[in-house]
């Protein structure tokens, strides 16, 4: 193994390069590529089984946009998420507060 700075920085930028035509690729093109180079459904499991995870939530945010209901509340415009965001944002700013002036020292 080579050892020192300089073969560190070329494994480094190897790695760079590497990192950069993965994140090119989709989760189904990555799929074909670990089937062609370690044999189909071979080696790299968890790998795998992230990737199939990845394109079935895909598939299922994609599903939903074309089958996207209106909401038809009256005078809402927010979204079930948009508000639960709020609320949890707003939930950890009153425990904050409630913990800064909760202690009183006993000196």
């Amino acid at each position: 193994m080579r050892r020192g700075h300089v073969a560190r920085a070329d494994r480094r930028t190897r790695a760079e390069a590497l990192k950069e035509l993965r994140d090119k690729r989709t989760p189904e093109q990555q799929l074909e590529l670990l089937d062609q180079r370690l044999g189909e459904g071979e080696g790299a499991t968890r790998e795998r089984q992230s990737l199939k995870l990845e394109i079935e939530k895909r598939r299922e945010a994609r599903d939903r946009s074309s089958s996207e209901r209106v909401s038809e509340r009256k005078g809402s415009t927010r979204e079930k998420g948009e508000r639960s965001k709020v609320n949890s944002k707003e939930r950890r700013r009153r425990d904050k507060s409630r913990s800064r002036g909760g202690r009183q020292d006993a000196s």
